[in-house]
């Protein structure tokens, strides 16, 4: 299976001359992950620049998803599973699975706007939470916290304390900074680092950066996919080519029988 990983849409994004940027990099993202064969979508947070995005922003976003949703056919069957309860969602075509980035962070008492998209049917949506799917004779296991505050990152990390699941191949998808990857006149502040990011996962995901990196360190795999547009004029930032990664799984699980 083909899983293809992307990040940091910024739809909304607003800069003179460059309004429709953001919600046009992320359309052809999407589509040339699914002409490339993806038949699972990842997105590491940020779809949106703002917190309450605008109608108009929505629609777009709507355009995006639809992308996938009308690939195929079929309908995939996911299972959920928060810390307190579980529940299958089916989405149609290819499934998309998403978590919140810090630009869509909302207070525990309001609603986030990637509940929509999945109450909609087009997206699976993840925070502190995991989704299994079992297609092709593969088990995935997506595990995916949102972005929260730098400073209670770490603490947030050990509370939810994802552990792998056996004869699966698992992701774990973050959006937050990481010391090794943050220049020294940044003024961001992170807590995390790649020593306290959980053992056992077959490749970790990260959003929130908007440079492409992939780094192998001991037993862990990470994956920056960057983001889809530019929304600062920073020197990494700029010289890192925007895109995604697509990663072929040669894993396959045990029949459900043996």
């Amino acid at each position: 299976m083909r899983i293809a990983l992307l990040s940091d849409f910024h739809l909304g994004f607003k800069q003179a001359g460059r309004e429709n940027e953001a919600f046009e990099n992320a359309m052809q993202a999407m589509q040339l992950a699914l002409e490339k064969g993806a038949k699972l979508v990842i997105i590491s947070g940020d779809i949106f620049d703002k917190e309450v995005p605008n109608a108009e922003t929505l629609l777009e976003a709507f355009k995006i998803f639809s992308l996938a949703r009308n690939a195929n056919e079929k309908s995939t069957h996911i299972k959920k599973v928060a810390r307190t309860q579980s529940e299958t969602i089916s989405l149609k075509g290819v499934p998309v699975i998403a978590i919140h980035g810090t630009h869509e962070f909302r207070a525990r008492d309001y609603v986030n706007y990637l509940q929509l998209f999945e109450s909609a049917g087009f997206i699976v949506y993840l925070h502190a939470a995991k989704a299994i799917i079992e297609a092709q004779n593969e088990r995935i296991v997506v595990h995916g916290l949102g972005g929260v505050p730098e400073k209670k990152a770490l603490d947030a990390l050990k509370l939810w304390n994802p552990k792998p699941e056996q004869n699966a191949f698992n992701i774990l998808v973050l959006h937050q900074s990481l010391k090794e990857f943050l220049p020294f006149d940044d003024e961001m502040i992170a807590t995390l680092s790649i020593g306290s990011l959980p053992e056992g996962f077959d490749i970790i995901v990260d959003g929130h950066l908007h440079w492409q990196n992939e780094l192998v360190e001991g037993s862990k795999h990470l994956v920056l996919p960057g983001s889809t547009i530019i929304t600062q004029m920073k020197r990494l930032e700029a010289k890192k080519p925007k895109g995604f990664y697509i990663i072929c799984l040669l894993y396959t699980s045990p029949s459900p029988r043996d």
